[in-house]
């Protein structure tokens, strides 16, 4: 598979995720002997959009975050993308929720599915006594 193809699934994904109010923040290359890759990191605040969540307690925000990871080995093409929350409770506690290995198919078709399920997640986490 060429770069062009992996560089234009890439955009395609990272577009996706800037049209659901994502940031994109990094963006890496890695090379190795019949390895590329590229890892995009995203994040959206949720804080703004539900003020009735609890926020993490070191950084008085509310993020999800996506990793993008397009890699090609041997010519071959994989694309994956995990989504995932990492915060402190009031007892400064931290959890990182992830949900990963997740086609791009399931991003696109489930996204808002994922959020929710990460949302609760945290809810739950953060009001442990």
């Amino acid at each position: 598979m060429s770069n062009n193809t992996m560089t234009e699934e890439l955009n395609n994904l990272r577009d996706f995720l800037i049209s659901k109010n994502y940031k994109c923040w990094d963006t890496k290359y890695d090379e190795f002997p019949n390895v590329n890759m590229i890892t995009q990191k995203l994040q959206r605040r949720l804080d703004i959009d539900f003020p009735d969540l609890p926020v993490c307690d070191c950084n008085d925000k509310l993020s999800i975050n996506v990793n993008i990871c397009h890699a090609v080995v041997h010519g071959n093409l994989s694309v994956t993308a995990e989504i995932h929350l990492c915060h402190a409770n009031k007892q400064n506690e931290w959890c990182n929720l992830k949900i990963y290995s997740l086609k791009p198919k399931d991003v696109y078709g489930k996204l808002e599915h994922y959020e929710t399920k990460l949302l609760k997640m945290w809810e739950l986490f953060y009001d442990v006594l």
